[in-house]
């Protein structure tokens, strides 16, 4: 599926996004050499175990002549199988700066692991596109035990 969003400036426009279509690794890029480039539209942790909480990381470039104000992602994302929150937003990227953004995973239950976020830009018309962090969840958290008193 392909998604083109319209925009006001040419400063972020994000055109011709693909968001469906993409695949892990694949850039959401702007046209016209200007805007944000994201390094991926989707990212796969592959297979982790119950209970391991680790980062994920998404860098921006701003490739416009003015400052990308980036507000965040969607704050926090939970299933069934774990948490998605973002850390280090809100974040401003100076013209032909990068900036990385963390995501830190939460994998608690076994299954299939799909997180849609939405990242959230100052771009007039086209500051906001989706995301996706996917991936496997296996085995069971491991418990801990509390002390019993006066055993």
């Amino acid at each position: 599926m392909k998604r083109s969003l319209k925009f006001a400036s040419h400063v972020c426009a994000v055109v011709g996004l693909i968001l469906l279509a993409a695949g892990a690794g694949a850039s959401l890029r702007s046209s016209g050499g200007g805007g944000l480039v994201v390094d991926a539209r989707e990212k796969s942790f592959g297979s982790v175990k119950a209970g391991t909480v680790f980062p994920v990381t998404f860098t921006l470039r701003n490739r416009s002549s003015e400052p990308v104000y980036v507000a965040g992602f969607t704050q926090k994302f939970c299933m069934a199988t774990g948490c998605v929150k973002a850390e280090g937003l809100p974040l401003t990227i100076p013209s032909g700066g990068t900036g990385v953004v963390t995501l830190r995973v939460d994998a608690r239950k076994a299954g299939e692991f799909d997180a849609p976020l939405t990242l959230y830009t100052s771009c007039p018309g086209s500051g906001k596109f989706d995301i996706k962090v996917t991936g496997r969840v296996i085995g069971v958290a491991p418990i801990t035990a509390l002390p019993v008193p006066g055993v």
